[in-house]
């Protein structure tokens, strides 16, 4: 399996191997929300599932690096994700 990504400055933040509590991850939702607006990420809807299939994700990609990341949406025990997928 290829090394993931070094994500750039302006994206490595958004990573997080699990949220610890909703509003974790509805902070994380808030600054996606933002960095899309300004136009530091795009989404990707078409991206296959990173691992955790049966849980929903979002994908997008950064647009300064490059790096495409996976959001799974935490749901009861299952605490979800943000982290890179990979890079072009």
């Amino acid at each position: 399996m290829p090394a993931l990504p070094a994500p750039c400055p302006a994206c490595r933040s958004l990573f997080h191997a699990r949220f610890n509590a909703e509003t974790d991850f509805i902070k994380l939702l808030q600054r996606l929300s933002a960095m899309v607006e300004a136009g530091s990420l795009y989404a990707v809807p078409e991206a296959p599932p990173l691992d955790q299939p049966d849980f929903p994700q979002d994908h997008f990609r950064c647009s300064a690096c490059g790096t495409l990341w996976a959001l799974s949406h935490p749901d009861q025990a299952y605490r979800g994700f943000c982290r890179p997928q990979a890079a072009p």
